[in-house]
């Protein structure tokens, strides 16, 4: 990881050299932006080499040294400069800095770098070392036979009807031999397998070529196809006929059988694994239920053999990606990692030259991880998990180059597993109030990020307050009954996520370097109404990208204040949205507010239009109440330069006469109305034309009959309708666009709505999604 550890350094010289707070020594200045450039150099150099993709032992102690020397250097720099600010914390004006003591450091520095800079280019025109066969590493047999007899396929059977007709059936030749393009470069890297087969028998069909390859190959040819994971049936059947052929399950291990094969997670090859090891053992229940539980060796050394199958793969992503893939190791098993909540730790932490917006995409573009949510429109992933065969590789390959290092036990928290690692992802939250635990995390001095990423503690533990380097704190997961007065200390936090029913103090303006904000409530005891404000210190806080603060409210700005680069402004009140506070923050693009009743601040809808910046408005009615009758929405958006893109809102009991207000917003793309946002039993959609619209989400209504006329919905490609009991049927929604034949490509989900719909929509959809929960 020397490639992200030289970002880490840069980033940091950089924010030194930039920081409006600072005021940088003459001398200061020329040594840093002296290490500045020649840390730049290093890293083009990293850069420029990451295609060769060498992994010998070589190349790898020459990137660990390189990681080791910047590391040191930062910790140097950062240590001294947090030093001097703490000593000035209570001056009011520009923080002064000098680091004149450090130039024979950055002297070193640089000579070393270019002593392995040279090695590791050197290394890395070496020849590599040779790949072992992973199939035998894995100590699996393979399903073909090589007499050529016939065998049985257990699962995937539609991906193999799916290869096969590819192969044998829908192939132009003629196009082939025009269109195949090969990047060659690449092509060794990403090549797993080629299999060339003259297809004796079928008469002058000519030879076909399959490629397998590790990730998803960058090159074009004429079809391309990604396996899928086996479903839970399919796992179990191959776990039960490779332990016990054609014999058959004895009835009593099928419960634990069934659990052993659904925690391979659909990957067949861990399948396997595991059923090679079971197939050597005495087949009983109190054992298989110790697998089923993973409270023996098996998973571990199953996995532990997949370490060396899946490390290929590993190798051959980019510098960049190795970073991302890693970094998702730190969340727990079957923790849905957000792609947004992953690039904003990405960014807090310090790796701006690393693409993140899109870490998840990629990702799962080189089947490195588990795709749950993906827009199905757009195909850009959301969020994702990581399998567990790569989530353990994560894990072993996190802990060899010092990436993170994970506290599920106290036998995790030896000093000398700790110290020298910079970033500490804590899986149980409870092991704060193990006294020895506590000072053993307490005593590394070098760690930059902590990650509370247990299941939720209701009660308070001792977190730790003695990292002056640290960068990022998560600690949702913990419940403060107070604010820890003592992180105050913590200048150089970029990233502070706590759940704190008190308020925060005024000293949170040491918090100068403070990026991103997160307040939650354990209990939201107070109405929102009279929830307490931030204190003003919150103006001091300009570096503000993310602020998220449940029941409390930004007060009113001092005359001139603002936030300039505050994007994200997340479930605040209607306090928040006066005028004075929205156009203090000019930039905004994302607010989300809660309510306590629709029929009050209505107004604040009208004090939205000047963030010219706003691309998603959400807004939530936290005590929802049906009203006599339908209320009007004050909305005045519907300017020409409006930029909002999403629009969400909930609880309103809002007049569906109201809703062209809503089709006037003229780059609206996704529109969600959930628990009774609007109410009436008929809408009328007749006349108004929701230009942009491609995503409409209706949940939660008491609508009956639901009328569009042609070209309502021209661009709609995706309705969900959830809980519509009273709805029987859904519009068409034929586009009066000719090139655009809505019919072919909208998707329609339904979720508890009455049968009558599906049946409606089925005559003119062919792509309905239809969930009852009694059925």
């Amino acid at each position: 990881m020397a490639f992200v550890a030289v970002i880490s350094l840069k980033d940091t010289i950089r924010r030194l050299l930039n920081s409006p707070h600072i005021s940088v020594a003459s001398s200061t200045r020329e040594i840093l932006e002296f290490a500045h450039e020649r840390v730049e150099s290093l890293q083009e150099a990293l850069r420029t080499y990451d295609d060769i993709r060498n992994s010998s032992r070589g190349v790898m102690a020459s990137d660990a040294r390189i990681r080791e020397e910047a590391r040191s250097l930062e910790d140097a720099i950062e240590s001294d400069a947090s030093a001097q600010f703490l000593s000035q914390s209570q001056i009011h004006g520009a923080l002064s800095l000098n680091l004149h003591h450090l130039t024979q450091h950055i002297h070193r520095f640089a000579e070393t770098a270019n002593y392995l800079e040279h090695e590791y280019i050197m290394e890395l025109n070496k020849p590599s070392d040779k790949e072992e066969n992973v199939a035998a590493a894995a100590g699996v047999t393979t399903l073909t036979d090589s007499g050529g007899n016939e065998c049985e396929m257990v699962g995937l059977s539609d991906q193999f009807l799916q290869i096969r007709k590819l192969l044998i059936e829908d192939v132009n030749y003629q196009e082939f031999n025009s269109t195949f393009e090969i990047d060659v470069a690449n092509f060794g890297q990403i090549l797993y397998t080629i299999g060339i087969d003259g297809m004796p028998g079928i008469e002058n069909n000519g030879s076909r070529i399959m490629v397998t390859a590790r990730i998803s190959a960058d090159f074009h040819c004429i079809d391309f196809h990604k396996m899928r994971f086996m479903d839970q049936e399919e796992s179990w059947d191959l776990l039960r006929k490779t332990v016990f052929d054609e014999q058959g399950c004895p009835p009593q291990l099928v419960k634990a059988g069934k659990k052993i094969a659904e925690n391979c997670e659909g990957l067949p090859l861990l399948i396997l694994t595991v059923a090679n090891q079971l197939s050597q053992v005495q087949k009983n229940l109190e054992y298989w239920n110790q697998v089923a539980e993973m409270r023996n060796s098996v998973f571990e050394d199953a996995l532990d053999e997949l370490y060396e199958v899946l490390l290929p793969t590993y190798h051959c992503i980019p510098q960049y990606m190795k970073m991302n893939f890693l970094y998702m190791g730190a969340f727990p098993r079957n923790y849905l990692i957000k792609g947004s909540k992953f690039g904003n730790l990405w960014w807090a932490e310090g790796f701006y030259d690393l693409p993140s917006f899109n870490a998840v995409h990629l990702l799962a573009s080189c089947n490195l991880v588990v795709v749950r949510l993906i827009s199905t429109i757009t195909g850009e992933a959301k969020a994702c998990t990581l399998h567990c065969a790569y989530r353990h590789l994560t894990k072993k390959e996190a802990e060899r180059n010092k990436v993170f290092h994970i506290l599920n036990t106290c036998g995790d928290c030896s000093i000398e597993l700790v110290e020298t690692h910079r970033c500490l992802a804590i899986h149980q939250n409870v092991l704060f109030a193990v006294k020895d635990v506590h000072n053993t995390i307490a005593s590394v001095a070098a760690v930059r990020s902590v990650l509370c990423m247990g299941l939720y503690h209701r009660y308070q533990v001792p977190i730790c307050s003695d990292w002056e380097l640290l960068r990022v704190l998560n600690a949702l997961s913990i419940r403060f009954y107070e604010f820890p007065l003592n992180l105050v200390n913590l200048i150089l936090l970029r990233y502070l996520a706590l759940t704190c029913d008190a308020n925060l103090p005024c000293s949170v303006s040491n918090f100068w370097n403070l990026q991103y904000l997160i307040i939650h409530q354990h209990l939201r005891i107070k109405s929102m109404v009279d929830s307490s404000c931030l204190p003003m210190e919150i103006w001091d806080l300009k570096e503000l990208k993310h602020l998220q603060i449940m029941g409390r409210n930004l007060p009113d700005p001092p005359i001139g204040a603002i936030l300039p680069k505050l994007a994200e402004l997340l479930d605040v009140g209607v306090q928040s949205c006066s005028t004075k506070v929205l156009q203090s923050v000019p930039n905004l693009e994302k607010l989300r507010v809660q309510i306590e009743s629709a029929a009050e601040y209505l107004n604040w809808f009208d004090h939205v239009s000047c963030l010219h910046q706003l691309r998603s408005l959400q807004s939530v009615v936290v005590y929802p109440d049906l009203f006599p009758e339908p209320i009007v929405l004050p909305l005045t958006l519907s300017i020409p330069t409006f930029s909002l893109q999403k629009l969400s809102l909930e609880g309103f009991g809002f007049s569906w006469m109201e809703m062209f207000k809503i089709a006037k917003l003229p780059n609206l793309e996704k529109l969600v109305l959930r628990c009774y946002a609007f109410q009436g039993e008929k809408w009328d959609a007749n006349g108004i034309v929701f230009s942009r619209l491609w995503y409409l989400c209706v949940e939660d209504t008491d609508v009956v009959q639901w009328m569009a006329g042609d070209g309502t919905f021209p661009r709609l490609r995706r309705l969900t309708m959830k809980n519509c009991y009273n709805l029987e049927e859904i519009p068409r929604f034929a586009s009066n666009d000719e090139k655009v034949e809505a019919s072919s490509v909208i998707v329609i989900e339904l979720v508890g709505c009455n049968p009558l719909v599906e049946t409606c929509a089925k005559q003119w959809c062919p792509s309905v999604i239809a969930n009852y929960s009694w059925k």
